[in-house]
């Protein structure tokens, strides 16, 4: 079943998401005092953990430069750490630290008192309608599944 979608409202629509998570992100940024790729590399490393140099610059779609400063800010402030390889010296694995998974514990709760805090009103229709639109979204927007998970 095709459904006709006018060209202003998907405009309009993705602007106002777009809008939203940049907002909301900036508002964590602030709060925890980190950017939105530190976040999201802390949150991945936390469901696994080490990931290697270069997965994570595959994962983020970002150089290798870019990959590395990244994780040197996180090492850093320690919350990850950086291992060198045993065989090849040239392969770095990056590990979460114990303040690493303390500081998304952190920003998952806040986040999940939040939406829980603001979705109380709504019926369960609304709230069944927003989660699946939150697991399908990266088909709409052409993105291949692997990228998200």
């Amino acid at each position: 079943m095709t459904v006709k979608i006018s060209r202003e409202k998907v405009d309009n629509d993705l602007y106002l998401i777009l809008r939203t998570i940049y907002h909301y992100e900036r508002s964590i940024s602030t709060r925890f005092g980190l950017d939105y790729e530190e976040i999201y590399l802390l949150q991945s490393l936390r469901r696994t953990s080490p990931q290697r140099l270069t997965e994570i610059a595959t994962m983020l779609n970002i150089p290798m430069f870019s990959a590395s400063r990244l994780v040197g800010r996180l090492a850093k402030n320690s919350l990850v750490s950086k291992e060198k390889g045993t065989k090849d010296k040239r392969s770095l694995s990056v590990r979460l630290l114990p303040a690493g998974e303390k500081m998304v514990k952190a920003i998952e709760k806040e986040s999940y008192e939040l939406i829980v805090e603001n979705s109380k009103d709504m019926t369960k229709a609304e709230l069944d309608s927003l989660y699946s639109m939150a697991e399908t979204v990266y088909k709409v927007l052409g993105l291949p599944k692997h990228v998200i998970k």
